[in-house]
């Protein structure tokens, strides 16, 4: 399992992203509780733990997103290299190429919706991925009836796979060739 070796704080295009850190846990655990998020995002207690540390596991890394300086949405990026990762995420008989990483993201801030600061942030979000060498596929794994982050993630890039079952229900594959 590798991690992109991703800077602790970067910047592309007005988008700031940071390591989650223990003060920004009661903000996150608060958006988690806003009804645009409950349908589509529940994490596991695996990854609330995780996000909770405000440090990267061994398969997984969660930045905050901020736009001119005020902190609105989640990402994380996580190796689907890693057995657990891709299991929880993909089922176990799904074969995964080397290099292959998975992101997971949210707007937290209801009042950053509407703007095109999800599709954006993912972009810049991406930029920086593409820079680093061990990074050669993404992908994302919508839930199927979630129109608003299949869209997204097309404006961002990706392309349509198919529907798969998983542990967590019902999503469309989306994937992103970057080599």
């Amino acid at each position: 399992m590798i991690l992109p070796a991703l800077s602790q704080k970067f910047a592309h295009n007005g988008y700031e992203f940071s390591d989650v850190a223990s003060a920004d846990i009661p903000m996150i655990r608060e958006w988690l509780r806003s009804p645009h998020l409950t349908d589509w995002w529940t994490p596991s207690v695996e990854d609330m733990a995780d996000i909770s540390s405000g440090l990267s596991t061994a398969a997984a890394r969660y930045f905050l997103v901020s736009y001119q300086g005020r902190p609105y949405a989640l990402i994380q990026c996580s190796d689907l290299g890693s057995d657990l990762v891709r299991t929880n995420r993909l089922g176990d008989d799904y074969p995964v190429e080397p290099g292959t990483f998975a992101i997971h993201q949210f707007v937290g801030d209801v009042e950053m919706l509407g703007f095109g600061h999800g599709t954006n942030f993912i972009k810049a979000f991406i930029t920086e991925l593409k820079r680093q060498p061990e990074v050669k596929r993404l992908m994302v794994t919508p839930a199927q009836d979630n129109a608003p982050a299949i869209k997204c993630y097309a404006q961002a890039g990706f392309r349509k796979d198919k529907p798969r079952q998983t542990p967590s229900g019902l999503c469309l594959l989306m994937v992103m060739p970057l080599a």
